[in-house]
């Protein structure tokens, strides 16, 4: 079984896979059903293939927290289908090493980063710049359906320590959307 070996494997490995099936923490399903977008390497002759399809028993939800810390949930593998070998279907024995937490993909957007680290460098030369800097930005990119001077003050309040105050968000998925399934494994 390729995908349990945790020799083969690092102490983690996180794939990003698209649900089949929509799936939220505030009303979970019992089970949850995933496509691999992407190859993953294990070692030199073994990997998870693009399209592999990935079936689990959702394990525990975390609620949302302070902090800006979103819900996730884990996830128990309990079977996988792989596209090269007429999408058999390889079910997984309860080891431990398939147990997997789930969370809400995001993409890296560099260009925000660069401008939060440019932002924040400042701020070591000059007190607080970073808020008017934050406010600039949110009147020059508005967000979607508001206003210039709102949106500026959303942005500052947004990279501001005073943000970690507000709780996080329940995951709310939809067929497509794209979750992260890191698994952890014990390392010999």
């Amino acid at each position: 079984m390729i995908f349990l070996s945790p020799a083969a494997l690092a102490a983690k490995l996180k794939i990003t896979a698209e649900l089949i099936e929509p799936f939220s923490t505030k009303y979970p399903s019992r089970t949850v059903k995933a496509r691999v977008i992407e190859d993953y390497k294990l070692n030199e002759t073994q990997k998870i293939e693009k399209g592999s399809v990935f079936t689990g028993v959702v394990t525990e939800i975390k609620e949302p927290k302070r902090g800006k810390r979103d819900a996730h949930f884990y996830l128990r593998l309990t079977s996988y289908s792989v596209p090269s070998k007429d999408n058999a279907v390889y079910n997984i024995k309860n080891t431990g090493n398939a147990t997997a937490k789930a969370t809400i993909y995001k993409p890296l957007d560099k260009k925000e980063l660069a401008l939060d680290a440019g932002a924040t460098t400042a701020g070591f030369f000059i007190d607080y710049i970073a808020l008017p800097v934050n406010f600039t930005r949110g009147v020059v990119e508005p967000y979607e359906g508001k206003g210039r001077v709102e949106s500026g003050v959303q942005k500052m309040y947004e990279k501001s320590i005073f943000s970690y105050l507000s709780e996080g968000k329940q995951m709310q998925l939809n067929k497509g959307d794209k979750i992260n399934l890191t698994f952890k494994y014990k390392k010999d």
